[in-house]
């Protein structure tokens, strides 16, 4: 199938401890897959990365959403991690709830409910 999304990758100022954080918030596994990188796995086969941040690499405004079961408990797991709540649970009508989160270095994390 062409046009899914097929890898993400986040940029870190610490890849171990955002390895920690994602881990933590939502179960991934990490493999260290060269120095300053993470290789992501959100289920059977890895997804993504943990990158070092580049120093001249701005920010993308690219946001990735995470399915969660609960976006209540997704948000108190964020802030006991070090992360924040950016923007609360807010309603999609007819479709769902959405919430904004920043990890360890303010990247923005989008995740996703049906409730």
């Amino acid at each position: 199938m062409a046009n899914h999304l097929c890898w993400f990758e986040v940029s870190s100022t610490d890849p171990e401890k955002a390895r920690e954080f994602y881990s933590s918030l939502f179960g991934w596994k990490a493999k260290k897959a060269r120095t300053n990188y993470y290789q992501m796995t959100t289920g059977r086969v890895p997804h993504g990365g943990l990158i070092k941040k580049l120093p001249l690499v701005p920010n993308t405004g690219v946001y990735v959403y995470i399915h969660v079961a609960s976006i209540e408990k997704t948000l108190a797991k964020v802030k006991k991690l070090g992360g924040r709540m950016l923007v609360g649970k807010t309603k999609i009508p007819g479709f769902g709830y959405y919430a904004f989160l920043a990890d360890l270095d303010g990247n923005p994390i989008g995740v996703f409910s049906e409730k």
